[in-house]
């Protein structure tokens, strides 16, 4: 607010003074950072000494050796021999049967010759031929457990109970 003074009846020019109040400046609000609140650690500042936790290293888990068990052993069934008069011929895992000349295997056949006894045995001293036939022309075979090799043809002695593995290959 102001106010506003008048001369009269003076030779000076009149003059208008403005004579201003003094006013209140418009507070203006300016956000101030608030101190933060941090927390103490424990433990506190006390007036007394007390003791003060120190570290302790835990002891090691003692570590018990489990003994490995020993493996079980299954027994695998071995088929009895049967009882013949002779030796008898396997061929991968068969036995030669009586009265059969062919023995089918993976890919083709083996032919025996001869065939064995009514028992299924061979007498000792015979020498007995397998010869391999494929199903496929360009199958081979590779033999084991035999006497004579010549190809797809091979020989056993029968001088003892015989396996003869043939494996077929490219």
């Amino acid at each position: 607010m102001s106010s506003v003074e008048t001369r009269i009846a003076t030779s000076e020019p009149v003059v208008e003074r403005v004579k201003e109040t003094p006013t209140r400046p418009t507070p203006t609000i300016v956000p101030t950072k608030k101190p933060d609140l941090t927390h103490t650690p424990y433990p506190t500042h006390t007036p007394y000494p007390t003791s003060a936790p120190y570290p302790t290293s835990e002891p090691a888990p003692i570590v018990t050796p489990v003994p490995t068990p020993a493996p079980i052993v299954t027994p695998v069934p071995t088929p009895a021999r049967p009882a013949v008069s002779g030796y008898l011929l396997k061929i991968n895992g068969t036995y030669v049967q009586p009265g059969h000349v062919s023995i089918l295997i993976e890919n083709g056949h083996i032919m025996v010759h001869p065939m064995t006894g009514e028992d299924g045995s061979y007498p000792k001293g015979t020498e007995v031929t397998l010869g391999y036939y494929p199903n496929n022309a360009a199958a081979r075979v590779s033999w084991s457990g035999v006497d004579i090799l010549r190809g797809d043809i091979s020989v056993v002695y029968m001088d003892r109970d015989r396996e003869v593995i043939a494996t077929i290959g490219p």
